[in-house]
């Protein structure tokens, strides 16, 4: 897949722009993140999980498109399946289901490529960034490296979101 530069620099500098801003509702940064990666990649599926050390689960931080099968709720919805393979191995996943006929694919709506990466912050997992596209052959090396660039800055905001949850959490109790 060929990419325009000016496209994936002019993501990468949105999404940065977006995390550094002051936010009072981070579900409107969150709903800004398809569209950027969408100007780079053809995903109609996306997850956001954060990884909670405390209870050792992956809590759905965000989520973009409607699953159709049960295997796409497995991996989009519920934090199992490829999700949880990302996160325990701390190792990226990526396939594309071979097609006869990829037109009759799309209209159904079934996931015919798969992208995720592990979001690791200072050395720890903060989290997981699942991409799906009805379309084969979305994802190789090369979009996962470029996946994996935008999930460190997914990662700060993920960051930026439990600090201010603690300080909030903090002014509460006192």
């Amino acid at each position: 897949m060929a990419y325009n530069r000016q496209h994936v620099f002019s993501a990468i500098m949105e999404l940065h722009r977006l995390i550094q801003k002051k936010h009072d509702y981070f579900d409107a940064v969150y709903e800004r993140i398809p569209a950027i990666l969408r100007s780079v990649f053809p995903i109609d599926l996306l997850s956001v999980y954060e990884f909670d050390y405390e209870n050792h689960t992956l809590l759905l931080r965000y989520n973009f498109g409607s699953p159709n099968s049960m295997m796409e709720i497995i991996n989009f919805l519920s934090g199992k399946g490829n999700v949880r393979r990302i996160a325990t191995l701390h190792r990226p996943l990526w396939y594309s289901s071979p097609l006869h006929d990829v037109k009759k694919a799309i209209q159904k709506k079934e996931v015919n490529s798969l992208g995720g990466v592990p979001i690791i912050m200072n050395g720890f997992l903060t989290g997981v960034i699942i991409c799906g596209s009805y379309e084969p052959q979305v994802f190789s090396r090369k979009e996962i490296v470029l996946l994996d660039l935008f999930g460190g800055l997914i990662g700060q905001l993920l960051i930026k979101n439990q600090w201010i949850d603690s300080k909030v959490r903090t002014h509460i109790n006192l």
